[in-house]
């Protein structure tokens, strides 16, 4: 959202934002202060912390605040990378140097966008309605990005089936597996269905892409885990906490107390993979993901 000052672009972006976060979207905003940032007073405690050089985040019970020194990893990229990760879209308000697509807003000038100012969308004069013309763009885009995500559909693969004596995907009823007649039925309605877990499947199944299980004892709960926690922290998280019960190894005095170490530093390893593995299709984009899981 681009314009000059007095435009509008804030007013806008307040009925637009208003009407996605009502459909339930979560919605992040990254704004350009272009004459500085003030969201602290001179002489405050949190103030006095930032200008001695910390980073400072500033917490109370309905609200977080970062302020962070200017750094190449907080550039408007890298920013856009880390609220698109738990946001499900992003304005940006300001920045019409960049090649982001923009809506520029006349004020009541009706002045045009200078010729620098690029990848320009939408022009909207002061008297068009301008949250529904916004609203409209914004709706475009998220249906355009809604259908290119691939819709994957998992079948469960298990192991051996102790009760059965076979595993169960394998079980045929009129004449076809159990496996065979889930998939069947599921791929009419995803992309690709991409099979999960190690367990074995009739041959016509053998090429489909396939996600292992994870090795040791905890690997669902912490695919649970990785699912709905930042993946950073789980994994830098799990190699300290790894480390750390490494360390106190020389510590232990007794033979139980060396297994009980043993047994919790084993406990990250599962953690770490499927977070490795859950941060993979991000890096490598979902078909080379694929394409490598199956070989």
């Amino acid at each position: 959202m681009c314009g000059f000052s007095g435009s509008g672009k804030t007013t806008v972006l307040e009925r637009v934002i208003g009407e996605l976060v009502g459909r339930g979207l979560c919605v992040g905003v990254v704004k350009h202060g272009a004459h500085g940032i003030e969201i602290d007073r001179p002489g405050k405690d949190s103030d006095r912390l930032y200008r001695a050089g910390a980073e400072v985040c500033l917490r109370a019970r309905e609200e977080t605040v970062w302020r962070v020194h200017g750094r190449p990893e907080t550039s408007l990229e890298a920013t856009l990378f880390s609220l698109l990760s738990w946001c499900d879209f992003v304005l940006v308000e300001g920045h019409k140097s960049t090649p982001l697509p923009k809506v520029w807003l006349s004020g009541e000038s009706g002045a045009s966008p200078p010729p620098e100012v690029e990848n320009v969308v939408a022009v909207l004069a002061l008297d068009a309605d301008r949250p529904a013309r916004t609203l409209a763009i914004v709706d475009a885009k998220l249906s355009a990005a809604w259908r290119s995500r691939a819709l994957l559909g998992g079948l469960l693969i298990g192991g051996d089936s102790t009760r059965m004596a076979r595993p169960k995907q394998l079980i045929e009823h009129a004449g076809r597996s159990f496996a065979e007649i889930a998939h069947t039925a599921l791929a009419p309605h995803v992309d690709q269905v991409v099979l999960l877990g190690g367990g074995e499947v009739p041959p016509s199944l053998a090429d489909l892409p396939r996600l292992p299980d994870p090795p040791g004892l905890v690997g669902p709960i912490a695919g649970l885990f990785v699912d709905h926690l930042n993946r950073k922290f789980m994994l830098v998280g799990g190699y300290i906490l790894q480390a750390s019960l490494v360390a106190l190894m020389p510590f232990a005095d007794t033979l139980g107390q060396i297994y009980v170490l043993i047994f919790l530093s084993s406990l990250p390893v599962p953690v770490s993979q499927i977070t490795r593995a859950a941060a993979l299709p991000s890096v490598t984009g979902i078909e080379l993901f694929m394409r490598g899981s199956s070989l």
